[in-house]
């Protein structure tokens, strides 16, 4: 079992409060352009073309603000506000799967051992998605794929998510799971910088781990294993 501090817990609170304080400030901000450009129509007044640039791009970081903050709460929440109760891995995971919007041209295989856990089932699927979404969408490949398995052995339960995008250098491998680091610059990607580190911590919440597989080699694409014990080690909060 990992333990957690009650001190930990405590910060998570505090973070989640500020944040969700921070929300509604930021939606506000976000919608600001549009009641500006609302008012000005309504008056027949055209902003000149240096202005109408400002007005997008204090839009476009506001949603940005919007998406990290989400995050923000979204990690702070992990272990919460969910029951904890026995999940049917492999159903689970091609439900999930089959609910993302995942394009028609990346090839998709799985390959599931059957496998029930003790774990929230938010959690779960959130663990699930980010890393499928991470996964394909990082991956500017002319023929994506995207490799899903698990297995059991020993009372653990392993998951691989494999794709053949652009890989992560070694240097990286434990940085991708910092929250807010990326490795490409935010205005080529649009992430929270928030969804590998919220993965990380829903798997040691409930006693595992995950990391990039140090046999996938920068360039030849990314492999996250996930390893998670099928039984009661949750940690305690």
């Amino acid at each position: 079992m990992t333990d957690v501090s009650p001190e930990h817990g405590e910060f998570d609170e505090i973070v989640y409060r500020i944040s969700h304080d921070l929300m509604a400030s930021v939606r506000a901000i976000r919608n600001l352009p549009d009641w500006i450009q609302e008012d000005l129509d309504e008056a027949g007044i055209d902003l000149p073309e240096e202005a109408r640039l400002s007005m997008a791009l204090l839009k476009s970081h506001s949603h940005r603000m919007d998406r990290m903050i989400e995050g923000l709460l979204i990690y702070c929440r992990v272990g919460r506000l969910q029951k904890v109760g026995p999940i049917e891995t492999s159903g689970a995971i091609r439900r999930i799967v089959e609910t993302m919007s995942i394009p028609d041209r990346v090839v998709l295989n799985m390959q599931l051992t059957p496998a029930v856990m003790q774990i929230g089932q938010a959690d779960f699927e959130r663990l699930i998605a980010i890393l499928v979404e991470n996964a394909v969408r990082h991956n500017e490949s002319t023929a994506p794929h995207l490799a899903i398995s698990s297995t059991v052995e020993d009372e653990w339960w392993s998951l691989h998510v494999a794709d053949n995008g652009p890989g992560i250098p070694a240097e990286s491998r434990e940085m991708v799971f910092k929250p807010m680091h990326k490795l490409v610059s935010r205005d080529k990607d649009e992430g929270s910088g928030m969804g590998l580190a919220i993965a990380r911590k829903i798997v040691v919440h409930y006693g595992g781990k995950i990391d990039v597989d140090e046999n996938a080699a920068a360039g030849g694409g990314a492999v996250f294993a996930v390893a998670l014990p099928l039984g009661d080690r949750i940690a305690s909060d």
